[in-house]
């Protein structure tokens, strides 16, 4: 089927979906890890057949840049509204740590 691997079939470039909420049904069909803060990870894994797995701490001081882009008719749609919550929530705790 369009959009899944075969078995034993490798992915060699990054993956782009149509929204982020897919994840979940992605991940069911194949064996592909994800990495996404703990609670959208939480809800996303809620009724599916997925593990949830805490990811280990980073060991480097690299710096991850997250940009976000959408048209701006979708400004104050509550999705975008809710995953930029959720990014400053996840961007605080990870200040908060250091």
């Amino acid at each position: 089927a369009q959009g899944q691997l075969a078995p034993g079939e490798r992915l060699n470039q990054p993956l782009r979906l149509s929204s982020f909420t897919s994840i979940a049904a992605f991940c069911e069909r194949s064996d592909l890890v994800f990495r996404l803060p703990k609670r959208f990870a939480e809800e996303l894994v809620r009724g599916r057949q997925l593990v949830l797995r805490e990811a280990l701490a980073r060991t480097d001081d690299a710096v991850t840049h997250v940009y976000l882009y959408w048209h701006e008719r979708f400004h104050k749609e509550p999705m975008c509204v809710w995953i930029r919550d959720q990014l400053k929530a996840v961007h605080a705790s990870a200040v908060d740590e250091h």
